[in-house]
């Protein structure tokens, strides 16, 4: 799904005013941008992030089992990287 400016704020906004109700006050993570997009994207809101993992199973798992009906994107599937090759 690929969403405007405005209307990615307002999702993160919102998130950030109501999931203080669900994680324990010293857990705060509001003044790291990249735990809030994490935390957002671990409750099913979309982001901006890539899911990354070592295991090609996992991966394989969050590949498949992605909702595709409500966005206008296929599954763009699983790739591979080589960090050895890529140094």
């Amino acid at each position: 799904m690929q969403l405007d400016a405005e209307t990615e704020d307002t999702i993160a906004y919102r998130f950030l005013r109501d999931y203080g109700k669900y994680v324990e006050s010293n857990e705060s993570n509001e003044s790291n941008p990249w735990k809030v997009y994490a935390l957002m994207q671990d409750h099913g809101l979309p982001t901006r992030l890539l899911d990354w993992s070592r295991s090609p199973l996992v991966a394989l798992y969050f590949a498949l089992t992605q909702d595709t009906t409500t966005t206008d994107n296929p599954r763009q599937g699983v790739w591979v990287l080589d960090p050895h090759l890529m140094n």
